[in-house]
């Protein structure tokens, strides 16, 4: 069995890139898995880290179940794809707290935790007419530091632009399939 586990980078109910992680999802769970033998079947899991308190060095050893669930969720992973919204050309805060705290040890040492060091990361999500570059790119440079390893493959999707004022997830198509493609590459690397 191998696990992947899916990290949105951002808390927006129903948003665009949670739109896409559970395309994302059901592609893997509903349409590659079934097909797969026992021993080779992925399972997959959303990261729920809503509750994660704010990273300050004054807590970083405190032992909250918040923190103890996302080590637990990085340990158990042996893939993670982030599907990110972009912010002003970046990653969403939430999504930069939830980093800064995984990036940390469970005892004061120096270094990336044992557990995501190596540890395979795509990145996608969807915006404007960049197509998530930007935050793709910001990302990229923040876990090569965290000593993760990002797949080049890694590429975003743009939006249809009536989808920012409707509110409705309406992503480039062709976006899609390279998107889905990709990430079924990458899983089975």
């Amino acid at each position: 069995m191998k696990n992947i586990l899916i990290i949105v980078g951002s808390l927006r109910k129903d948003g665009f890139n949670y739109n896409l992680a559970k395309e994302i999802q059901d592609k893997i769970v509903n349409e590659i898995t079934p097909q797969m033998e026992e021993s080779d079947k992925y399972d997959v899991r959303m990261l729920d880290y809503v509750n994660l308190p704010m990273f300050s060095q004054d807590i970083e050893f405190d032992w909250n179940k918040e923190v103890k669930s996302l080590r637990d969720n990085l340990k158990w992973a042996n893939k993670i794809i982030i599907v990110s919204a972009e912010y002003n050309h970046s990653y969403p805060g939430v999504l930069k707290n939830m980093l800064d705290w995984a990036s940390r040890k469970e005892i004061r040492e120096f270094g990336a935790p044992e557990y995501i060091q190596g540890k395979k990361v795509y990145l996608t999500g969807v915006s404007g007419e960049s197509k998530a570059s930007y935050v793709i790119s910001e990302l990229t440079n923040l876990l090569i530091f965290m000593q993760m390893s990002v797949s080049t493959s890694s590429i975003g999707a743009g939006l249809q632009p009536e989808a920012f004022t409707t509110g409705k997830y309406l992503i480039n198509e062709e976006d899609r399939e390279k998107i889905l493609g990709n990430i079924c590459l990458f899983i089975a690397e």
